[in-house]
Order: C-alpha cells, then sequence, then structure tokens
C-alpha cells in the first residue's frame, strides 16, 4: 500500500483539514512497527514456530483489514490526482492512523515472517534469500508506482489483495516442502 501516502496528498478534504498528515501517517507507521516488533519477539521465544505460519497468516489478515479501510476512507482517483471526492466513509485522521498504525504491523510481521522461512527454505544461504526477496518486493513496488497515474485506490487494493492471496498459496506449498524435507 505504497501509494496510500500520495493518496492522503491528494485527498483535499483531508489535507484541508490536516496540513501535516503525513507526518502523522508516519508516526503511526512507525509505532504500528515498534508494537509489531514489542508484540513478535516474545511469541516468537513462547511458540515453536511462531514465526512461520502463524505470523505469516497474521501479517496478511493485517494487510487485508489494513487494504479494506484504506479503500473505504480515501477517495477513489486520489492515487493519481488531487481531489476533493469522499470515500465510503468520511475520510478521517482516525482512519489514517488506524491504516498505517495496521501497515506498520503487518510490516512488522512480514519482515520476521521472511526472515524465519529464509532461514529455512535455504539454510545456510538465510540471508542471500531474503536480500533477493527484498529486491524483488522492491521491484513490485516501483512497478505499482509507475502505473499508479492510470490506477485507482480500488484497483491499487483489488491488485494488493490478489499478490497477497497468491503469496500466501506461495508460502503454503513452500512450507509443506520444508516440512517435508524436515
Amino acid at each position: 500500500m505504497n501509494i496510500y501516502p500520495t493518496s492522503l496528498q491528494y485527498s483535499t478534504i483531508l489535507t484541508q483539514q490536516f496540513p501535516m498528515i503525513t507526518a502523522y501517517y508516519a508516526f503511526a507507521l512507525c509505532a504500528g512497527n515498534t508494537f509489531g516488533g514489542i508484540i513478535i519477539s516474545p511469541l516468537n521465544r513462547l511458540f515453536n514456530d511462531f514465526g512461520l505460519r502463524p505470523l505469516f497468516h497474521i501479517s496478511a489478515g493485517v494487510q487485508l483489514v489494513a487494504y479494506g479501510i484504506a479503500v473505504s476512507t480515501v477517495p477513489n482517483w486520489s492515487t493519481a490526482r488531487p481531489t476533493d471526492q469522499s470515500a465510503y466513509f468520511k475520510p478521517d485522521l482516525m482512519w489514517v492512523c488506524l491504516v498505517a498504525f495496521l501497515l506498520g504491523v503487518a510490516d512488522s510481521a512480514n519482515s520476521a515472517s521472511s526472515a524465519v522461512w529464509c532461514s529455512r527454505i535455504l539454510p545456510g544461504r538465510a540471508s542471500h534469500t531474503y536480500s533477493t526477496a527484498r529486491f524483488y518486493r522492491g521491484i513490485a513496488a516501483s512497478m505499482i508506482f509507475f502505473f499508479s497515474p492510470i490506477l485507482t485506490m480500488r484497483t491499487h487494493a483489488a491488485i494488493l489483495i490478489s499478490v497477497t492471496f497468491i503469496s500466501a498459496l506461495s508460502f503454503e506449498l513452500a512450507v509443506k516442502k520444508i516440512e517435508k524435507r524436515d
């Protein structure tokens, strides 16, 4: 949901009320990331393989909720141009901070989960696998940014939801292979 901060700036309803909306977004995103780390660390120690399936599914679930709230609270064309359109729910700072917090938690969970499955999929080469995965995520995010002037918020969300489901299916298949191997 990298396009979300741009959509906040292009939503004139939000920028008129909250000129520093991006700063609030950044703070809430960092708070969510920190909160995720504080929660994930003890759970990883408490439960065996928490960083594998449970954490990945938590990350995917939180992402889907964040996408739904973002689509519902930001004007559809605010990804590409300034607009004063309304959304399903009135755009407000509370929604912005909630989405940012959820995206921070999801990022924290996703990073921790990726580190675990990278170490399991290619033992001894975890850093290489993790770096390669981050590289391809960066390319995918760049492609979405490249096409953002022609994509609406709902289209972005549809793409991200599809990718989330495809990655969940791929993840399950990879984990089954890892479990058979181990």
